[in-house]
């Protein structure tokens, strides 16, 4: 197997594992069989929001910079947009305090999160497997070159 397969393959299977990760959390959460207490909770509103403000900064950034466009793939901040969108949309409200819904609001919000996230890496395993991102090619050669060198 030629090195770019071999980085594509092994790239492709990181965002499968972590997609497959997430989609399981989040069924887990939907069905009601994962729950979180009060710790938790707070210490996923304060993560998640400095998260989901760098997911919408990072898509900024990415927007208006034509360099750091040519070296990222502009798709995969736009998929993840809507999830730093609800993120801090989510947070703002925990942090109001979620009232009577409160579990509820946890474990579908939390939940459909997550499965949103699993999905979204599931297509850019698959996405990337096939289009995959030229820093990564870029690196892969570059090491194989000094293998060669030596």
């Amino acid at each position: 197997m030629d090195t770019n397969k071999k980085v594509r393959l092994i790239y492709s299977l990181e965002f499968g594992i972590i997609a497959l990760a997430f989609l399981v959390i989040g069924i887990l959460r939907v069905v009601g069989l994962m729950g979180g207490n009060d710790t938790f909770h707070d210490i996923f509103k304060w993560v998640s929001m400095f998260g989901g403000i760098w997911i919408i900064a990072d898509f900024i950034w990415a927007s208006i910079s034509a360099t750091r466009r040519e070296r990222i793939c502009y798709l995969d901040k736009i998929l993840n947009l809507p999830a730093g969108l609800f993120i801090v949309g989510f947070d703002i409200y925990a942090f109001i305090g979620f009232g009577e819904n409160a579990e509820n609001m946890w474990r579908f919000g939390l939940g459909g999160l997550f499965i949103y996230i699993g999905l979204d890496y599931g297509f850019q395993a698959i996405y990337h497997y096939f289009k995959p991102v030229q820093n990564i090619l870029d690196v892969a050669n570059n090491v194989v070159e000094k293998g060669k060198k030596k």
